[in-house]
């Protein structure tokens, strides 16, 4: 029996976020990956954002697309040297789970 490994679908966004007085820029890499249906954030990262994720699904939903089914959702932010906050950055995750 043969075990047919699929790629990873990867998917980069780039967005601000801000911090102090300034504009920071943010790279947000989504990679889908099968296995259980779970969110899983990468680099430092505030619990607001992880709160952000049943808000993003809603609008997802109530848009008329699909949340990823069977695929693990891994999101990666950089840079990493400070706390990354939501505020802002729903819409760039969404766009990202979405292409």
């Amino acid at each position: 029996m043969r075990w047919a490994l699929q790629k990873p679908k990867c998917m980069k966004i780039f967005s601000f976020a801000y911090h102090g007085q300034k504009f920071i820029p943010i790279e947000i890499t989504v990679t889908l990956v099968r296995g259980l249906p779970t969110v899983q954030f990468t680099g430092s990262v505030d619990s607001s954002l992880k709160e952000a994720i049943p808000r993003i699904k809603s609008a997802i939903r109530s848009s008329g697309f699909q949340w990823p089914k069977s695929q693990q959702i891994l999101i990666h932010i950089r840079p990493g040297h400070f706390r990354t906050v939501s505020f802002g950055l729903d819409l760039a995750l969404a766009v990202a789970v979405l292409v």
